[in-house]
């Protein structure tokens, strides 16, 4: 097989941003994770969970019995393997790649997606709207995941979840990647 399935449930959600450094990517549809959920880094914890890309915490999946978490479903070409786990930090030793069992709706089945998740994920959640500085993702970031949220046709009640999240308001620290993905203001 010269291509990969990946489940993006944070800034890769948008189209604009997964395709900077993965010009191959193609939408498949939406996925469905079980058994998640979707939280932040604590960069107090630790320090280079803060992301100097987006100016925040940025996005992870944690085991948690009962929950879930939607995303994108892409199909990549195995060129780009490298680079995307480049972006996710692979070699930095920010995200681990996972090989994770994702339900895609359009195809009506389970396909087996490559995503990542945090080396080392926050012990307890907490809820999204009352969260400290330190597990709040930018500004910039989270408009990409809600703008990616609605990209990507994501239930209506999930966005709902994702506009809950406060964040640190903070802009992105490169100007060019966020006039570039084209955002529409959703916070």
């Amino acid at each position: 097989m010269s291509f990969f399935y990946y489940f993006g449930y944070g800034s890769n959600l948008l189209t604009k941003r997964i395709r900077v450094q993965n010009k191959t990517a193609e939408r498949v549809g939406v996925g469905k994770l079980e058994n998640f959920r979707l939280d932040f880094a604590d960069s107090a914890l630790e320090k280079r969970y803060y992301s100097p890309t987006w100016n925040g915490s940025p996005a992870t999946i944690i085991e948690n019995e009962g929950s879930c978490v939607y995303g994108a479903v892409w199909k990549i070409n195995n060129c780009d393997l490298e680079e995307l786990d480049r972006q996710e930090g692979v070699e930095s030793n920010i995200y681990k790649p996972l090989e994770l069992k994702i339900y895609v709706q359009e195809l009506q089945n389970e396909v087996l997606c490559r995503s990542y998740q945090l080396v080392c994920n926050p012990k307890t959640p907490i809820d999204p709207q009352n969260r400290p500085y330190e597990r709040q993702p930018s500004k910039t970031y989270l408009t990409v995941i809600l703008n990616g949220a609605i990209e990507s046709n994501l239930p209506n009640d999930y966005f709902a979840f994702l506009k809950k999240f406060q964040h640190n308001g903070n802009r992105a620290l490169d100007l060019n990647l966020e006039s570039s993905l084209d955002l529409k203001e959703i916070l």
